[in-house]
């Protein structure tokens, strides 16, 4: 487990799937889980896996998943209630985070990922969420996106809550093509816009200088 913070994102890498998910699997289902029981609740690694499970079919997370992300206000909420209770993955992770950041510091963003192909999606996830200028461009987008009915429910069979649908699109939309979301049933049909990518590239370049 490695971490590096640009700015207010915080990136931490890990050596496989397996490590990244197990890691980030109950802070990341603390925010933006599609269960009532699980997002915003506090709930034993048992009790989300069973819940996991009766969703899905199966308790597949450690295959169904592979990059994070999480604002720096749900670490901080979940990091409270959860204080009792955390894993010894969690405690570590938790550990490297608080040497890159201010004593109760709740304005970054934290990128969890085993691959370097997967952190520009989560970076894309980053900008929604720390850039009001970047948030509202998106939104703008996907709302004058003719597909963005048929992609919303393709989000939500693949597991999203509701709450995250449009920051999930312009995330899938601004970097990713056809070709590879074709490999999670993203239709052929649905044609991606170039102003998607166009703006995330322009907004990565601005942010990084």
């Amino acid at each position: 487990m490695k971490i590096e913070r640009k700015d207010k994102i915080i990136y931490i890498s890990f050596d496989s799937r397996y490590q990244v998910t197990s890691t980030f699997m109950r802070l990341q289902e603390f925010n933006e889980s599609p269960s009532k029981k699980i997002r915003g609740k506090y709930f034993t690694l048992e009790q989300f896996m069973d819940e996991y499970a009766f969703m899905t079919g199966d308790f597949t997370y450690c295959s169904d998943w592979s990059g994070f992300n999480v604002p720096g206000k749900v670490y901080q909420k979940f990091i409270k209630m959860f204080s009792l209770d955390l894993l010894d993955k969690e405690k570590k992770m938790i550990a490297l985070v608080e040497k890159v950041i201010k004593h109760g510091e709740d304005d970054f963003y934290l990128i969890g990922t085993f691959e370097d192909e997967d952190i520009i999606h989560e970076e894309a996830h980053a900008y929604f969420s720390l850039s009001p200028a970047y948030r509202k461009t998106m939104r703008k987008l996907v709302k004058n996106y003719k597909r963005k009915n048929e992609v919303a429910k393709w989000i939500r069979d693949m597991g999203y809550d509701k709450s995250v649908v449009v920051d999930v699109i312009q995330a899938y939309l601004a970097t990713s093509d056809r070709e590879t979301l074709s490999e999670y049933d993203f239709k052929k049909s649905w044609y991606i816009p170039k102003v998607f990518s166009n703006y995330f590239n322009e907004f990565k370049e601005r942010y990084e200088a």
